[in-house]
């Protein structure tokens, strides 16, 4: 569920238009988020809000939240990936038990034989 309307217009080189629907395109992917500038969403925002007289609280923390969630796809869109692992870990750490299984046993009776 998105929050609050913004009534404010972003000019941007690859969208125009309200924050909320520049959010809808990104999350539908109709839009591609390494396209767009949120420095300068932000920066026209704030310049927005200096003009306001008496800002509406609940337009700014709206204007956060939206811009909190493009910042988290912008970073999953930018950030590499972990290498996608061919065996699931549990299977090699299962592999690694069974086959440390039998020294585990031979250096335990070993130890036990020397205590005595």
């Amino acid at each position: 569920m998105l929050p609050e309307r913004i009534d404010y217009t972003f000019q941007l080189p690859a969208f125009e238009g309200p924050l909320d629907l520049l959010l809808k395109l990104i999350e539908r992917e109709e839009l591609d988020i390494t396209e767009i500038a949120l420095a300068q969403v932000a920066d026209q925002y704030l310049a927005h809000i200096r003009a306001l007289e008496a800002p509406d609280p609940n337009a700014l923390s709206a204007f956060l939240v939206m811009a909190a969630r493009l910042l988290l796809i912008k970073s999953r869109a930018l950030l590499p990936r972990p290498p996608a692992q061919s065996v699931p870990v549990v299977l090699t750490c299962g592999s690694r038990y069974r086959r440390c299984q039998p020294r585990r046993r031979e250096m335990s009776s070993s130890m036990s034989r020397s205590v005595t």
